[in-house]
């Protein structure tokens, strides 16, 4: 273990002397929380900390930009549509059933996920 004047080098931890608080109700602590969970933080503290060493970077997603994404999914669902109907109408005659499983799997998924995006945008 390191002590006074031995010389050994000591933790940036040890030399950060200021410090930064702001009081905040009992709502804005619980939110703050959730929100460094969500960011995949098990403690508000390195949530924090991660936020001031600029290691950890926010994206705020936009309504522009949640437009943007159903719009590309639309395309991906009507790519899907169009290899259905090449299967339907005999133009591709090589799927097997877990190629065909597979579609429809991802169609569903791009349907689902197209209505979510949707939901958020009301």
């Amino acid at each position: 273990m390191a002590q006074a004047g031995d010389g050994k080098p000591r933790s940036d931890r040890r030399r950060a002397t200021n410090r930064i608080g702001k009081r905040v109700t009992d709502e804005e602590l619980r939110n703050f929380k959730i929100r460094a969970a969500e960011a995949g933080f098990s403690k508000g503290q390195d949530y924090l900390s991660a936020l001031i060493a600029g290691d950890f970077h926010f994206h705020a997603v936009t309504r522009k930009d949640t437009i943007r994404v159903l719009g590309e999914l639309g395309k991906l669902g009507s790519n899907i549509n169009q290899i259905a109907k090449a299967v339907n109408q005999g133009r591709i005659r090589n799927l097997d059933a877990h190629a065909v499983r597979a579609l429809e799997e991802t169609r569903l998924l791009i349907e689902a996920l197209g209505q979510e995006i949707r939901e958020t945008l009301q």
